[in-house]
């Protein structure tokens, strides 16, 4: 049960630093951009 819960928490982890990864780039990308214009 322990094991379980462990790695529920690790994959939900994993899975939302997956899906804030690519929006922390994508506003690395398009902030200095919308700044220059």
């Amino acid at each position: 049960m322990m094991i379980s819960h462990s790695f529920y928490a690790f994959s939900l982890n994993f899975l939302f630093s997956f899906i804030s990864f690519p929006k922390m780039l994508f506003n690395l990308l398009v902030l200095p951009i919308k700044a220059n214009k």
